[in-house]
């Protein structure tokens, strides 16, 4: 029983931490909030002794590194591949609006359909319009990828050094 109660607080932590990974996967970035927070807890819980303050720095540089992705990867792609500044203000818009109606396929609908609407406004051929909001859609992927990695290397860092 001692080496169950030895464990809690890891368990514990870890249990915040998968709660905060699978946030990121279905609602963004503020999982990897919850991440921070779980290591946060454990060193609550069991001390803060192993924890050095470069490792507290790269753990908030990796947390606003997660911040920019989110924001950034689809831009980034649409001016990438010619996109105009309306399709990344569409894009924007239509994350925002989709945010708020269907979550994270409404992020994703939202960046496509707020994209092509940006082009179609600039007066774009329908077919550009279209590869622009496809761009705002691959931007999108990779940014939830980089995203998703960067929260597992989170979490093994945390682990790497209590072990």
């Amino acid at each position: 029983m001692d080496d169950f109660i030895d464990f809690m607080p890891l368990i514990i932590s870890l249990l915040i931490m998968l709660i905060g990974l699978i946030s990121m996967i279905f609602t963004f970035s503020i999982g990897a909030s919850l991440i921070l927070i779980g290591m946060v807890v454990y060193g609550f819980l069991v001390g803060f002794e192993p924890f050095s303050i470069w490792f507290w720095i790269g753990q908030i540089v990796l947390l606003v590194t997660i911040f920019v992705i989110e924001y950034v990867a689809s831009i980034i792609n649409i001016k990438y591949h010619k996109g105009s500044n309306l399709s990344i203000i569409g894009c924007i818009i239509g994350c925002i609006i989709g945010l708020f109606t269907l979550n994270i396929f409404g992020v994703f609908l939202g960046a496509i359909f707020g994209a092509i609407a940006g082009e179609m406004v600039n007066k774009k051929p329908l077919n550009q319009a279209i590869k622009i909001g496809m761009c705002a859609a691959v931007g999108f992927i990779i940014g939830w990828i980089l995203q998703t990695v960067i929260g597992i290397v989170m979490i093994a860092w945390f682990l790497f050094v209590i072990f």
